[in-house]
Formats: C-alpha cells, structure tokens, sequence
C-alpha cells in the first residue's frame, strides 16, 4: 500500500466499498494510517501487514496492485 495513496483515493471515491491494503512495511502502513486520518477516512480502509494477499482469507470483487519494478 505504501503512503495508501491507491486505497484512499478509491475509499474516498466509492463510499460503500470495502477497501483493504496490505504492506509488509510497519512503515509504510503506519504512514497510510496517517494518511487516513489527515484525510478523515480513518475506518474505511483495513490495512494490514503481509505480502500481496498472503493470510488474507475474504474473497474480493477487485484487486489494485501497485507493485514494484
């Protein structure tokens, strides 16, 4: 997720979206926190620690990658 510029830009857009991002940087998850809640979309977006979707176990309408190269 990195600063969570993906994950908050669509929480911002599609309200009743449920929005996961996951980082396996403490890091970076910390700063989109932040991010969140400068922004006041604390709540609408789960981050979470792990690599792509490893441990997570919800199925999913739509995955957004911004991996790097």
């Amino acid at each position: 997720t990195g600063s969570g510029v993906i994950a908050l830009s669509l929480a911002a857009k599609f309200l009743e979206a449920e929005i996961f991002a996951v980082d396996i940087s403490e890091d970076a998850l910390a700063l989109a926190g932040e991010n969140a809640a400068r922004l006041g979309l604390s709540g609408r977006v789960q981050f979470r620690k792990g690599a792509l979707l490893e441990n997570l176990d919800e199925r999913f309408d739509l995955i957004v990658a911004n991996l790097p190269y």
